[in-house]
């Protein structure tokens, strides 16, 4: 629907879109995770300034909250999305204004051209795909049974390393070592969830996260062409804007990592600055703005 809502929003014949959760079951055989909206559209004769938007309602008596309401011209959805033009969600009129506020002061980290403005020299990278490089992937009973031997979370054997294969749910904020593979109970497995390292754990820096799957030191230099890093700043793919956190960065090791873990990349001559950009999109404003893009469950690269 990008196109479509461009088109609506570029023409200004857009009236207003509520948007409701089937949360209240407003219809009671209908699933209740299911999103459905109210449209309204005038001519093409007809230009409507700024339409009126609500989202997250549940009841059709939450039409009449006005915290609820909220403009928004062409103009701001091209200052909040400049590249998409696509609708932000906002809960609240106090969140629209203070995110308008927040987009006057500070530019977006790429603004597509031309001419491209990318100020940090950004770049992303989805390095292994679970499911078509599974064949490069090797589990700790096969290498173990090839006479490979575990040193802290890597395997080594005459002079030859696979690295550990991180995803996702093995990082927080300002924690690589949030979750590991040592100990994941069958329960937990099958609710996709890893056992979490706890105080005492993480007070002991050489206790490493273990992960699933291992992948040659050769490999990963293939990926990783003109990249010679000691670390990357990674983020969680998987993720929503009802969650604690959205927006899920780390710092992490120069290992192999999964597409559920796309990486940040800075240009080598800003490499210095990479700290600042892991800080930044590690703190609660950029949280607070990133909820706003993300309308279901994937934190892609256009957000």
């Amino acid at each position: 629907t990008k196109f479509f809502f461009q088109d609506i929003n570029s023409t200004k014949t857009l009236a207003s879109l509520y948007s409701f959760e089937n949360e209240e079951l407003i219809f009671p055989d209908i699933h209740h995770a299911t999103k459905f909206c109210l449209l309204t559209l005038t001519g093409s004769s007809d230009h409507v300034a700024a339409a009126d938007f609500v989202f997250f309602a549940r009841q059709v008596h939450h039409l009449r909250d006005d915290w609820r309401h909220f403009a928004l011209s062409a103009a701001d959805i091209a200052l909040l999305n400049p590249n998409t033009r696509t609708c932000p969600v906002f809960r609240s009129k106090r969140d629209a204004e203070l995110t308008k506020a927040i987009y006057r002061r500070v530019p977006v980290l790429i603004t597509e051209g031309p001419p491209e403005e990318n100020p940090w020299g950004v770049s992303f990278l989805r390095m292994f795909d679970m499911s078509n490089d599974s064949h490069l992937f090797c589990m700790r009973e096969q290498l173990e049974a090839e006479g490979w031997r575990l040193v802290g979370n890597r395997f080594v054997r005459d002079g030859e390393v696979f690295l550990p294969l991180y995803e996702g749910k093995m990082f927080h904020i300002f924690d690589h070592r949030f979750g590991t593979y040592e100990g994941q109970t069958q329960a937990q497995a099958n609710q996709g969830k890893l056992p979490e390292l706890d105080t005492g754990q993480h007070a002991d820096p050489f206790l490493l996260a273990l992960p699933k799957y291992w992948v040659s030191t050769q490999h990963l230099s293939d990926r990783t062409a003109n990249q010679s890093r000691t670390w990357f700043i990674a983020f969680r793919d998987i993720t929503g804007a009802v969650v604690l956190r959205t927006a899920i960065f780390s710092v992490i090791p120069a290992v192999a990592v999964g597409n559920n873990a796309p990486l940040l990349l800075v240009a080598k001559d800003l490499n210095e600055k990479a700290p600042l950009l892991s800080a930044s999109v590690s703190s609660y404003v950029f949280d607070y703005v990133t909820r706003f893009g993300v309308g279901g469950t994937h934190l892609n690269f256009f957000i």
